[in-house]
């Protein structure tokens, strides 16, 4: 089973879900990469240990899938506002992006 597909094969009609053999006759020279789940655990865990900065309570459903809620740092920062909202969201893709 395909767990995701880059932009290049899914021009070829390969996306999540759909079995490996069905991939290969859209796209024969699709490449399959194998996961290396204890990667994921270990950056997962780096992760959330970043967020746990703006929620305490930082949720992770899945390993690339975060669920934080920012209000109280917002407003004890004083950007409780859209700008500051957007602030806080690159600030923290720029975290994650300079520390992983």
């Amino acid at each position: 089973m395909i767990q995701t597909a880059n932009y290049v094969a899914r021009k070829f009609g390969v996306k999540s879900g759909l079995p490996g053999f069905i991939g290969r006759k859209l796209c024969p020279d699709l490449i399959f990469v194998r996961p290396d789940l204890e990667r994921y655990k270990l950056v997962t865990e780096q992760i959330k240990n970043l967020l746990k900065d703006y929620d305490s309570g930082v949720e992770v459903p899945s390993p690339d899938e975060f669920i934080l809620d920012v209000t109280e740092f917002l407003k004890a920062a004083g950007l409780d506002h859209d700008l500051g909202k957007i602030y806080i969201g690159d600030k923290i893709r720029r975290l994650i992006f300079d520390n992983i």
